[in-house]
Protein backbone atom coordinates (compact mmCIF):
# COMPACT_ATOMS: atom_id res chain seq x y z
CA UNK A 1 0.00 0.00 0.00
CA UNK A 2 1.25 3.44 -0.81
CA UNK A 3 1.98 5.71 2.27
CA UNK A 4 -0.40 8.68 1.72
CA UNK A 5 -3.90 8.44 1.08
CA UNK A 6 -6.39 11.20 -0.05
CA UNK A 7 -9.24 11.34 2.43
CA UNK A 8 -10.91 14.47 1.70
CA UNK A 9 -13.99 15.15 -0.78
CA UNK A 10 -15.08 18.84 -1.81
CA UNK A 11 -18.13 20.25 -3.99
CA UNK A 12 -16.02 22.83 -5.06
CA UNK A 13 -14.49 22.35 -8.36
CA UNK A 14 -11.38 23.61 -7.22
CA UNK A 15 -10.89 21.96 -3.89
CA UNK A 16 -8.42 24.65 -1.46
CA UNK A 17 -7.67 22.10 1.40
CA UNK A 18 -6.24 18.28 0.86
CA UNK A 19 -6.47 15.54 3.87
CA UNK A 20 -4.02 13.07 3.62
CA UNK A 21 -3.73 10.00 5.98
CA UNK A 22 0.52 8.85 5.84
CA UNK A 23 1.33 5.41 6.99
CA UNK A 24 4.87 5.02 7.62
CA UNK A 25 6.37 2.85 5.09
CA UNK A 26 9.82 4.25 4.26
CA UNK A 27 12.01 7.21 4.59
CA UNK A 28 9.84 10.38 3.89
CA UNK A 29 6.70 9.17 5.46
CA UNK A 30 8.70 7.81 8.56
CA UNK A 31 10.32 11.52 8.89
CA UNK A 32 6.59 13.45 8.55
CA UNK A 33 4.97 11.03 11.53
CA UNK A 34 8.07 11.98 13.58
CA UNK A 35 8.10 15.87 13.11
CA UNK A 36 4.33 16.05 13.78
CA UNK A 37 4.99 13.83 16.95
CA UNK A 38 8.28 16.33 17.56
CA UNK A 39 6.08 19.36 16.85
CA UNK A 40 3.85 18.23 19.75
CA UNK A 41 0.58 19.64 18.95
CA UNK A 42 -1.26 17.21 16.77
CA UNK A 43 -0.52 19.02 13.23
CA UNK A 44 2.29 20.77 12.06
CA UNK A 45 2.35 23.21 8.36
CA UNK A 46 5.08 22.13 5.81
CA UNK A 47 5.49 23.34 1.93
CA UNK A 48 4.82 20.70 -0.19
CA UNK A 49 4.03 20.39 -3.96
CA UNK A 50 2.44 17.51 -5.01
CA UNK A 51 0.26 15.91 -8.74
CA UNK A 52 -2.51 13.64 -9.47
CA UNK A 53 -4.57 12.34 -7.20
CA UNK A 54 -3.47 9.28 -9.04
CA UNK A 55 -4.98 5.91 -9.00
CA UNK A 56 -9.07 4.93 -9.48
CA UNK A 57 -11.78 6.83 -8.92
CA UNK A 58 -15.04 3.68 -8.97
CA UNK A 59 -18.13 5.29 -10.89
CA UNK A 60 -20.82 4.25 -8.59
CA UNK A 61 -24.09 6.57 -10.34
CA UNK A 62 -25.74 3.68 -11.84
CA UNK A 63 -26.59 2.12 -8.93
CA UNK A 64 -29.71 2.44 -6.48
CA UNK A 65 -28.38 1.15 -3.17
CA UNK A 66 -24.64 1.45 -1.30
CA UNK A 67 -23.30 -0.06 1.36
CA UNK A 68 -20.48 1.29 2.63
CA UNK A 69 -18.57 -1.18 4.72
CA UNK A 70 -15.64 -0.25 6.70
CA UNK A 71 -12.88 -1.86 9.19
CA UNK A 72 -11.20 0.25 11.26
CA UNK A 73 -9.17 2.52 9.92
CA UNK A 74 -10.54 2.09 6.28
CA UNK A 75 -13.24 4.56 7.42
CA UNK A 76 -10.66 7.28 6.10
CA UNK A 77 -10.87 5.75 2.64
CA UNK A 78 -14.80 4.89 3.14
CA UNK A 79 -15.71 8.95 3.64
CA UNK A 80 -14.62 10.35 0.32
CA UNK A 81 -16.88 7.78 -1.43
CA UNK A 82 -20.11 8.53 0.90
CA UNK A 83 -19.25 12.75 0.27
CA UNK A 84 -19.44 12.17 -3.39
CA UNK A 85 -22.60 9.72 -3.30
CA UNK A 86 -24.24 12.27 -0.59
CA UNK A 87 -23.76 15.13 -3.22
CA UNK A 88 -24.96 13.35 -6.38
CA UNK A 89 -28.02 12.56 -4.40
CA UNK A 90 -28.57 16.37 -3.60
CA UNK A 91 -27.96 17.05 -6.92
CA UNK A 92 -30.06 14.04 -8.69
CA UNK A 93 -27.22 13.41 -10.93
CA UNK A 94 -27.44 9.58 -10.12
CA UNK A 95 -29.59 6.41 -9.35
CA UNK A 96 -28.28 6.37 -5.38
CA UNK A 97 -31.19 6.51 -3.19
CA UNK A 98 -30.24 5.18 -0.14
CA UNK A 99 -26.78 4.29 1.62
CA UNK A 100 -25.73 2.69 4.27
CA UNK A 101 -22.21 2.56 6.32
CA UNK A 102 -21.13 -0.11 8.47
CA UNK A 103 -17.96 0.62 10.13
CA UNK A 104 -16.63 -2.06 12.76
CA UNK A 105 -13.91 -1.31 15.50
CA UNK A 106 -12.36 -2.75 18.55
CA UNK A 107 -13.43 -0.50 20.91
CA UNK A 108 -15.64 3.11 21.42
CA UNK A 109 -12.47 5.13 21.72
CA UNK A 110 -11.32 4.34 18.64
CA UNK A 111 -14.77 5.32 17.16
CA UNK A 112 -14.78 8.51 19.63
CA UNK A 113 -11.66 9.09 17.48
CA UNK A 114 -13.10 9.62 14.44
CA UNK A 115 -16.22 11.40 15.28
CA UNK A 116 -15.53 14.34 12.78
CA UNK A 117 -15.37 12.67 9.83
CA UNK A 118 -18.69 10.76 10.90
CA UNK A 119 -20.06 14.29 11.81
CA UNK A 120 -19.31 15.65 8.43
CA UNK A 121 -21.03 13.28 6.48
CA UNK A 122 -24.20 13.39 9.02
CA UNK A 123 -24.57 16.97 8.30
CA UNK A 124 -23.96 15.91 4.45
CA UNK A 125 -26.49 13.53 4.51
CA UNK A 126 -29.16 15.30 5.16
CA UNK A 127 -31.68 16.63 2.37
CA UNK A 128 -34.99 18.18 1.54
CA UNK A 129 -36.44 13.93 1.13
CA UNK A 130 -35.01 13.50 4.81
CA UNK A 131 -31.65 11.47 5.44
CA UNK A 132 -30.24 9.74 3.14
CA UNK A 133 -27.48 8.66 4.81
CA UNK A 134 -27.61 5.76 7.45
CA UNK A 135 -25.01 4.55 9.86
CA UNK A 136 -24.10 1.71 12.24
CA UNK A 137 -20.97 1.08 14.13
CA UNK A 138 -20.48 -2.36 15.58
CA UNK A 139 -17.91 -2.41 18.16
CA UNK A 140 -16.09 -5.28 19.35
CA UNK A 141 -16.06 -4.20 23.28
CA UNK A 142 -18.07 -6.60 25.43
CA UNK A 143 -20.01 -3.69 27.07
CA UNK A 144 -21.52 -0.87 25.01
CA UNK A 145 -23.28 1.74 27.39
CA UNK A 146 -23.71 4.20 24.44
CA UNK A 147 -26.87 2.94 21.97
CA UNK A 148 -26.45 6.35 19.42
CA UNK A 149 -23.06 8.31 18.80
CA UNK A 150 -22.73 11.64 16.78
CA UNK A 151 -24.28 14.79 15.15
CA UNK A 152 -27.85 14.44 16.44
CA UNK A 153 -27.09 11.15 17.73
CA UNK A 154 -28.02 9.66 14.63
CA UNK A 155 -25.21 6.90 14.08
CA UNK A 156 -26.17 3.79 16.04
CA UNK A 157 -23.88 1.73 18.09
CA UNK A 158 -24.13 -2.02 18.43
CA UNK A 159 -21.69 -4.54 19.90
CA UNK A 160 -20.49 -7.59 18.09
CA UNK A 161 -20.26 -8.00 14.15
CA UNK A 162 -23.07 -7.61 11.95
CA UNK A 163 -24.77 -10.33 9.64
CA UNK A 164 -23.38 -8.66 6.20
CA UNK A 165 -25.60 -11.62 4.51
CA UNK A 166 -28.69 -11.05 6.04
CA UNK A 167 -28.53 -7.19 5.20
CA UNK A 168 -27.64 -7.87 1.80
CA UNK A 169 -29.95 -10.58 1.34
CA UNK A 170 -32.52 -8.46 2.17
CA UNK A 171 -32.06 -5.41 0.21
CA UNK A 172 -31.96 -7.76 -2.99
CA UNK A 173 -35.05 -9.60 -1.92
CA UNK A 174 -36.49 -6.39 -1.24
CA UNK A 175 -37.62 -6.51 2.79
CA UNK A 176 -38.21 -2.78 3.19
CA UNK A 177 -37.26 -1.67 7.00
CA UNK A 178 -35.80 -4.70 7.57
CA UNK A 179 -32.35 -3.79 6.57
CA UNK A 180 -32.50 0.21 8.17
CA UNK A 181 -31.45 2.90 5.56
CA UNK A 182 -31.66 0.77 2.72
CA UNK A 183 -34.25 0.85 -0.21
CA UNK A 184 -37.13 -1.88 -1.74
CA UNK A 185 -34.36 -3.73 -4.01
CA UNK A 186 -35.68 -2.92 -6.80
CA UNK A 187 -32.28 -1.49 -8.53
CA UNK A 188 -28.91 -1.90 -8.39
CA UNK A 189 -26.94 -2.42 -5.43
CA UNK A 190 -22.71 -1.67 -4.74
CA UNK A 191 -21.05 -2.95 -1.78
CA UNK A 192 -17.93 -0.66 -1.72
CA UNK A 193 -15.30 -2.01 0.93
CA UNK A 194 -12.00 -0.74 2.72
CA UNK A 195 -11.68 -3.95 5.20
CA UNK A 196 -9.18 -6.17 7.14
CA UNK A 197 -8.25 -8.90 5.23
CA UNK A 198 -10.80 -11.64 6.92
CA UNK A 199 -13.54 -9.35 6.58
CA UNK A 200 -12.64 -9.04 3.16
CA UNK A 201 -12.66 -12.55 2.14
CA UNK A 202 -15.88 -13.13 4.32
CA UNK A 203 -17.31 -10.19 2.08
CA UNK A 204 -16.31 -11.93 -1.63
CA UNK A 205 -18.08 -15.30 -0.43
CA UNK A 206 -21.30 -13.62 0.49
CA UNK A 207 -21.26 -11.25 -3.11
CA UNK A 208 -20.18 -14.83 -4.83
CA UNK A 209 -23.48 -15.70 -3.93
CA UNK A 210 -25.34 -13.00 -5.47
CA UNK A 211 -23.73 -13.10 -8.75
CA UNK A 212 -26.06 -12.31 -11.65
CA UNK A 213 -28.56 -10.69 -9.17
CA UNK A 214 -27.70 -6.85 -9.58
CA UNK A 215 -24.87 -6.84 -6.96
CA UNK A 216 -21.27 -6.06 -7.29
CA UNK A 217 -18.15 -5.18 -5.17
CA UNK A 218 -15.43 -2.49 -5.30
CA UNK A 219 -12.25 -3.34 -2.92
CA UNK A 220 -11.13 0.34 -2.60
CA UNK A 221 -6.99 0.46 -2.78
CA UNK A 222 -6.11 1.64 0.99
CA UNK A 223 -7.30 -1.85 3.45
CA UNK A 224 -6.53 -1.75 6.86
Amino acid sequence: MHPFMVTSWSRQERQQVLDLIIQPNGTLSADLVRLEKRAGTGYMSLPAFFTGPHGINQPVGCFQDILLVASGAGIAAIVPYAKEIIHAYDTRTSNVRHVKLIWTAKSLEFVKSGSELLNQLLEDGVSGNGYVLNISIHIAEADVLETHFGKNRRAALYRGAPDYMRIIDEVLKGDRGKSAGMGAGNGRMLLIASVTDDLRDELRGTMRMYLGRRAEMIELEYQP
